[in-house]
């Protein structure tokens, strides 16, 4: 069997390969609604929440990660109820 590059698949399908433990945007509960910090820490803009949102990343999730770049492989991940860890991957173009 052949060695497949993802980052090479992720590119043949118009989309940027980003591994999941890189440092990306986080999400936490705050009151009744959840926060949301850049990969450094600090506040993201408007128009990232706006795109955030989009992706309906299930509020019951928790440990979330989401890419800093929309066109990744891998948008979001987290951990549901059962245990483990769910993706949410990109879309093709």
């Amino acid at each position: 069997m052949a060695v497949v590059d993802p980052s090479v698949v992720a590119a043949d399908a118009g989309l940027v390969y980003l591994p999941g433990d890189r440092p990306g945007i986080t999400r936490r509960r705050h009151g009744r609604g959840v926060v949301y910090a850049g990969p450094r820490g600090g506040r993201i803009d408007a128009s990232t929440r706006g795109w955030i949102e989009s992706l309906a990343i299930p509020p019951a999730w928790g440990d979330v990660w989401i890419s800093p770049d929309r066109d990744a492989h891998l948008l979001a991940h987290g951990v549901d109820a059962a245990g483990p860890r769910v993706p949410l991957v990109g879309r093709t173009r």
